[in-house]
């Protein structure tokens, strides 16, 4: 039954992209510019960095997964974050992982460690930025934010 579902939602979005892809006027379309283009290269290089750290977790945590399988809980995770309100494909990518026979302590070790590198990276560019722009030193900048990341986690 899921898959006659999973199958009727597949032939829905193709017959939904064709009546949308038909009923664009490409005459009015402008093409790329070369910084949209240059956006669309670093994009795809961002994902595939993800990719990777999802399997650099999986591997750190001593869970064999290959490539395609961490790209398709990636993806699948990212398209449902995306599409459902309350960001559900978190959750979804959880039961993937489960599927895929990783015990919930080293599921929720991974999503843990993934959530603490997001934060590390979004100080590190916010740092950069602060120090750029304000010119404050980026030793004391780096230093507070350290203090607010380990206060965040033991709360």
């Amino acid at each position: 039954m899921y898959k006659k579902i999973i199958w009727l939602i597949k032939i829905f979005f193709l017959i939904f992209s064709i009546i949308f892809l038909t009923k664009i006027d490409y005459g009015k379309i402008e093409f790329l510019n070369k910084n949209q283009f240059y956006a669309l290269i670093i994009l795809m290089i961002f994902h595939f960095l993800r990719v990777l750290r999802m399997n650099l977790i999986f591997y750190f945590l001593g869970q064999k997964m290959d490539l395609k399988s961490v790209a398709n809980i990636y993806y699948i995770g990212l398209y449902l974050g995306i599409v459902t309100p309350g960001r559900l494909g978190e959750f979804y990518r959880i039961k993937m992982i489960n599927d895929h026979g990783i015990s919930k302590i080293s599921n929720f070790n991974f999503i843990f460690l993934e959530k603490i590198i997001d934060i590390f990276a979004l100080l590190f560019f916010i740092s950069i930025i602060i120090t750029d722009v304000l010119g404050f030193s980026l030793f004391i900048i780096l230093l507070i934010s350290s203090c607010i990341i380990f206060i965040s986690i033991f709360l």
